[in-house]
């Protein structure tokens, strides 16, 4: 792991990763590698009210499958991070003719700030890569996050 960032617009601090092109923006961050095509997404923002975790990702979902063509995704299930409650699904579709597999994951670290993060694979011909060769990668980074309120010095 290499240095930390913080993504202040979005609430949240991360460490990079060794072999990684980091690009942080306002409230967001993507690392990519190109030798694995791992690609990992990261962003934070707040909302006016508290929303359920279920209602945030769906609404996420929804809006990723339009950059994807045979999207889909599979149920819902628990993903904690640190001490905050998470809800993540695997995903698998095909991005700009690729076939590739990866997780959408939702945290909230309070009751009006939301943290998620899309991180995908290209498919091997033998299939889906995420689980042996995504999945380790993005828990590391998670293992690295902080959280702070958005716009916090």
């Amino acid at each position: 792991m290499g240095e930390t960032e913080q993504v202040i617009e979005g609430g949240f601090s991360f460490r990079r990763l060794i072999g990684y092109e980091v690009n942080v923006r306002e409230n967001s961050a993507t690392m990519v590698n190109e030798q694995t095509g791992i690609v990992i997404s990261l962003a934070g923002f707040t909302t006016p009210a508290p929303r359920s975790l279920d209602r945030i990702i769906t609404w996420f979902l929804d809006n990723l499958s339009n950059n994807f063509t045979e999207f889909s995704y599979e149920p819902f299930f628990s993903n904690p991070v640190n001490e905050f409650d998470g809800l993540a699904s695997i995903i698998h579709g095909k991005l700009e003719g690729e076939d590739v597999s990866g997780l959408m994951l939702v945290i909230a670290p309070d009751d009006t700030q939301i943290f998620y993060t899309i991180t995908f694979i290209p498919d091997s011909p033998e299939g889906s890569m995420w689980q042996s060769d995504g999945w380790p990668v993005l828990d590391t980074v998670l293992t690295s996050l902080e959280f702070f309120p958005p716009g916090a010095n």
